[in-house]
């Protein structure tokens, strides 16, 4: 049984350990939101066509997955 809980604990140190390295970040999803939110207005106010939206919001959003990707890589890498 002292075995078990002693495993127990070290399981939960290394989850602990993970967890507070994990990064996370909200603010890149809000500006992708807020650009999303602008350019609507855009479209529906008839100043620009559906495709120029959609390429204005196509590309943070390409961003971010760009971003992430070289945050996970770097996260992994020690």
């Amino acid at each position: 049984m002292i075995q078990d809980a002693k495993l127990v604990e070290e399981q939960v140190q290394y989850a602990k350990t993970i967890l507070e390295g994990a990064k996370v970040s909200a603010s890149i999803d809000k500006k992708v939101d807020s650009i999303i939110k602008e350019e609507v207005k855009s479209y529906l106010s008839g100043q620009k066509s559906a495709e120029e939206v959609s390429k204005l919001v196509q590309k943070p959003r390409h961003d971010l997955v760009e971003q992430v990707t070289v945050v996970d890589r770097s996260s992994t890498i020690k």
